[in-house]
């Protein structure tokens, strides 16, 4: 006999917090990343009917190319992997329960998937700005800001060395961050923007910043144990990205690293010095007599 939709939330309210957590976790996995600064931008509107172009020279920084990624239809790319309505829906899912299960389904959603988001957008966060992500109220924004482990910052259509070194800065917004992926070469600017489809064309292509990079990103303040990775997205290339990088981002991260480095060390050698000029500490005598004491005692008179 087939369990009704209410039925079926009713199974799942009976289950202990910690096994339904499990299960709301394996609902909430996809294969693509969540735009959230708009969750409803580029999925409403119609692809357009034109003939599926052959695909265009795709590819990760090492060469790789996606067995998914098939083509392009007008400006919008065609791909297997998870759309952007698939995660509205899922949004939709968990709000349309319980109080209960909305309350651990929003946990799952922002700790589960991987969610891309402006370059800006975590300082309106940190500062509650209830306009930070549209359509969604201001105590799911603060849970996003707590719950998210991987995080695809959409970045200018190419590199620069500020945006590198205000990156500590801006992955400490997020306590339970883990993984951050830079993505270049995604139009956002009005009259250009590219479809949101190509975060998850470039996403699926991405990898690892090369060594030098992770050490000096570490050297400006980045926890050692973050896995910071980079992608490319329709309006830039490896080539012009990694050149860009060579000549303009390394200097700048070396020179502040080496600043930073001999302000700690400074600042040690200071607190050392300190310690050895300051005096001894006065040794507490309890129930004994000190030189300066005065040990003569009382007459005692009987009468």
């Amino acid at each position: 006999m087939a369990v009704e939709p209410q039925g079926q939330v009713s199974l799942l309210d009976r289950l202990a917090d910690e096994i339904l957590q499990h299960i709301l976790d394996f609902a909430m996995a996809r294969d693509s990343p969540f735009y959230i600064d708009d969750p409803f931008r580029g999925p409403t509107r119609k692809l357009r009917r034109k003939k599926i172009l052959p695909r265009v020279v795709f590819e990760s920084s090492t060469g790789a190319k996606d067995p998914l990624y098939i083509g392009r239809q007008g400006d919008i790319p065609v791909h297997q992997h998870a759309p952007q309505s698939i995660h509205q829906t899922d949004w939709i899912a968990i709000n349309s329960t319980n109080r209960r299960i909305r309350s651990l389904g929003k946990l799952s959603f922002f700790k589960i998937k991987t969610i891309a988001m402006q370059a800006e957008l975590p300082a309106r966060l940190q500062r509650n700005d209830f306009k930070g992500i549209k359509r969604m109220w201001p105590n799911d924004q603060a849970l996003a800001l707590s719950y998210i482990r991987d995080l695809v910052i959409v970045n200018a259509k190419e590199s620069s060395p500020t945006g590198f070194l205000q990156l500590p800065r801006t992955l400490a917004a997020f306590p339970c961050l883990r993984r951050c992926t830079l993505l270049f070469g995604f139009g956002t600017r009005k009259g250009e923007e590219d479809d949101v489809e190509w975060i998850t064309v470039a996403f699926a292509l991405g990898g690892p910043v090369p060594l030098k990079m992770q050490e000096l990103m570490t050297g400006v303040g980045m926890p050692k144990y973050f896995r910071l990775e980079e992608a490319m997205g329709p309006g830039w290339t490896w080539a012009d990205h990694q050149n860009n990088i060579a000549k303009y981002v390394y200097p700048m991260l070396e020179i502040r690293a080496d600043l930073l480095r001999a302000k700690e060390e400074k600042e040690g050698k200071g607190e050392k010095e300190t310690r050895e000029k300051s005096p001894h500490p006065t040794l507490q005598n309890h129930g004994t007599r000190g030189p300066e004491q005065d040990v003569t005692q009382p007459e005692t008179y009987h009468l």
